[in-house]
């Protein structure tokens, strides 16, 4: 009867005989066309395998070189700003400030005559929704005597007032007729009638007056605003007494 018997186990020997762990290319001319050249004799380690002659640190790992370490360190730099400054422009972007238009919007300075003054407060309503909602009164408000807004303000009151039946239809208005500016010392009316965007003519009477405050010393500002139904550039009787009772508690006098 046939039966398996145990193979006894080969030990494979730790080095290989002389002559075998030395293996390079033959260094014998290799003829290719017309010219004759040597193949380059490789490092080889002890089973004959060709490696690459690597830099190997103690631990295993490939030692870069100082150039690719200041690649690496420029690139890592690159990313780091480029992360900082668009953090930055995010940041900006989602802030609750002031819109562009606000921001660049003229504010009251003693170079603006009364009639600017109501030519400026006008194109805001104008346009009150560019580029975002309530732009135009907002920046209404800013020319508002500091009396005036004490009575209409803040803004939130002052936004709610504009949007009322007497004041809204100067909102988004079509044209605006601006008339004569009639000056008692440091006092200014100006009557204007304004095309609405249903093609309804409304006129108002913009009050102002020439401010003392330290603040806003010589800048003329709005004291008033008053609707006057009886047609445009006309002051009746009824109308100049809404204007003088509306515009009392302000110390002015029409």
């Amino acid at each position: 009867m046939l039966s398996w018997a145990p193979v006894a186990k080969r030990s494979v020997p730790r080095s290989l005989p002389e002559g075998v762990a030395h293996f390079a290319w033959p260094q014998e001319p290799v003829t290719q066309g017309a010219s004759e050249r040597k193949r380059p004799s490789l490092p080889a380690n002890a089973w004959g395998y060709q490696t690459p002659d690597l830099h190997i640190d103690l631990d295993g790992t490939l030692e870069v070189n100082r150039k690719s370490k200041l690649v690496l360190l420029l690139i890592t730099l690159l990313l780091a700003l480029c992360a900082a400054v668009s953090g930055i422009f995010y940041f900006v972007a989602t802030q609750p400030s002031q819109h562009p238009r606000l921001v660049a919007a003229p504010g009251p300075t003693p170079g603006l005559s009364p009639q600017q003054v109501v030519e400026i407060q006008l194109d805001a309503l104008r346009n009150n929704d560019v580029p975002q909602v309530d732009t135009g009164i907002a920046i209404t408000f800013r020319f508002a005597s500091p009396a005036n807004r004490q009575l209409t303000g803040p803004l939130k009151r002052f936004t709610q007032m504009v949007k009322s039946p007497n004041y809204r239809l100067m909102l988004y208005h079509k044209t605006a007729d601006v008339g004569p500016t009639h000056l008692k010392g440091d006092q200014a009316q100006i009557v204007v009638r304004l095309m609405t965007n249903t093609n309804q003519v409304v006129a108002y009477a913009f009050v102002l007056s020439k401010q003392t405050q330290e603040l806003y010393r010589g800048c003329w500002m709005t004291e008033a605003v008053i609707r006057i139904p009886d047609g445009p550039h006309r002051q009746p009787e009824s109308a100049k007494k809404r204007i003088a009772i509306y515009v009392a508690p302000c110390g002015m006098t029409v």
